[in-house]
């Protein structure tokens, strides 16, 4: 048995008082289940029913995709029987200048997504308490998250993760609800689409999709708190069934309720809150749950700097997007496959049960590679265009 192996094979033993195939399933989920959310209504009408399915399968299976590949170079790079960070997996395969690339983008992404969970629990209590000025309720927020993000492992985030999935399946059931009233009395006349409303709007909608499923960052931090970390790939695939399962749920609702009106809007909030009053017992409910989800959502993804971006950017409709075709698509898809096939080229393609394997390893990557680039230069350019 090699060193390398040896090294492998003593990562996969794991902590022993580590998180539970459970607990890591939950921490996953709240990974992806947070702000990302709210936007998934927009991006079904963005594309429409039959594109809205097709890219919905298609960025849950390139996400599974790239986390598989993530964690095999974790393993690849393991050392003295420690997993690398994110940033380190970065520094193996493409030097200092990687690492230092891979780590900007990461905290600009926290950056931005903390701002923007900052953003909506500000403007979400607002609505709840209107005689506080949504000011000092992002200032609250902000210095209660503080102290509570430090928890030392994603282990003792699990508890307050399952409260966070928890009002995530309250939201879900609440937008179900608000759809089903808004087709049964509608506000104004709803319109539908089967196809895309244009080809740039397919684009931002795959580029939202990537934004929704993004946990790449933290994926580092959930394998070396588990407690069998080699069932890592399980564990994700678990877990993206439920996310997908609620993000179809959410999209497909919002949109048949509310339809192409969505696209303007900065969230489904907002659109169930059109022509209703503040007094609406099913938006409070959605209002009520979006703040409970971005509390939970804030543990694994705070910046303490998060809220000076708020000054830069107060859109949430187009930071999300642009969130989405800019950082997700590196952090969820070109990063974890750039590091994979730059280490397998590296150890010669060892590993493949024959060249057919290989190549067509290699094909599936490349084409992540193009489609990450496409939807990313295509969608910034459509969300600047727009601003």
């Amino acid at each position: 048995m090699s060193d390398k192996q040896s090294i492998v094979n003593e990562c996969v033993l794991g902590r022993p008082d580590g998180s539970s195939h459970f607990r890591s399933v939950v921490n996953y989920c709240l990974i992806a289940i947070g702000v990302g959310i709210l936007a998934l209504p927009e991006a079904i009408a963005q594309a429409g029913w039959v594109v809205g399915v097709l890219l919905l399968i298609l960025a849950a299976g390139l996400a599974q995709y790239a986390m598989v590949l993530l964690y095999k170079s974790m393993r690849m790079t393991a050392s003295n029987g420690i997993f690398p960070t994110f940033q380190a997996v970065g520094k193996d395969a493409f030097g200092v200048v990687g690492m230092a690339f891979v780590s900007f983008v990461v905290y600009l992404d926290l950056v931005f997504v903390c701002a923007l969970l900052v953003i909506l629990v500000g403007d979400g209590m607002e609505t709840l308490v209107p005689s506080v000025d949504t000011f000092w309720w992002k200032l609250i927020f902000t210095l209660v998250m503080l102290p509570l993000s430090w928890l030392p492992s994603m282990k003792e985030v699990a508890f307050v993760s399952a409260i966070g999935v928890g009002a995530t399946i309250v939201t879900c059931i609440a937008v179900v609800g608000a759809s089903a009233r808004e087709v049964a009395d509608p506000v104004t006349e709803k319109v539908h689409s089967v196809w895309p409303l244009s080809l740039m709007d397919a684009v931002v909608s795959l580029t939202n999709f990537f934004f929704a499923f993004t946990v790449a960052p933290v994926i580092p931090t959930l394998v070396v708190d588990m407690k069998k970390p080699e069932d890592f790939p399980r564990v994700s695939g678990v877990a993206l069934i439920v996310i997908s399962a609620v993000f179809a749920i959410i999209g497909f609702a919002g949109y048949l309720g509310f339809g192409t009106d969505l696209v303007t809007y900065a969230n489904i909030s907002e659109a169930i809150a059109h022509g209703r009053s503040s007094n609406d017992w099913l938006l409070i409910i959605v209002e009520a749950a979006i703040e409970v989800v971005c509390f939970s959502h804030f543990l694994v993804m705070l910046n303490p700097v998060s809220i000076a971006v708020e000054d830069v950017i107060k859109v949430v409709g187009k930071l999300v997007d642009l969130i989405s075709a800019t950082l997700c698509v590196f952090l969820q898809l070109l990063f974890p496959v750039g590091f994979y096939w730059v280490l397998t080229k590296r150890s010669g393609g060892k590993g493949y049960r024959n060249k057919w394997f290989k190549y067509g390893e290699y094909a599936l990557m490349l084409f992540c590679i193009v489609l990450g680039v496409f939807s990313g230069v295509v969608g910034t350019w459509s969300v600047i265009s727009s601003w």
